[in-house]
């Protein structure tokens, strides 16, 4: 009795642990990003809808990035697109935390 409830444990154990191996699809990891300049065919610093047509993604978005809607997306409303790579924002460096983390505007708590 004993080796054929161990036999049903086993086979309920592979059933499990096979179940559980199967694999889901794959599924794509890293999209494709997409960089300003290139994009940008007239090379006037702003992407208009005709510059984007040939990325539908980008068409789709791209009135929701015309925050301002002039029709142009700026190198600022293209680097908030989830597709965007390298664009033309310059880094501020006014923003980045130093390298005292801002320790300096701390209060000296140590009197």
């Amino acid at each position: 009795m004993k080796s054929a409830r161990m036999g049903q444990l086993l086979l309920a154990i592979s059933f499990a642990v096979g179940a559980g191996a199967q694999t889901p699809p794959a599924q794509t990891a890293n999209p494709t990003l997409f960089d300003f300049k290139p994009i940008d065919i007239n090379g006037d610093g702003r992407v208009s809808l005709e510059e984007a047509k040939p990325n539908s993604d980008l068409v789709t978005a791209f009135e929701m990035l015309d925050v301002n809607h002039d029709d142009f997306l700026t190198p600022v409303e293209f680097a908030k697109w989830s597709r965007a790579g390298k664009s033309l924002v310059p880094h501020d460096p006014t923003t980045a935390p130093s390298g005292s983390n801002g320790a300096q505007h701390m209060p000296d708590t140590s009197k």
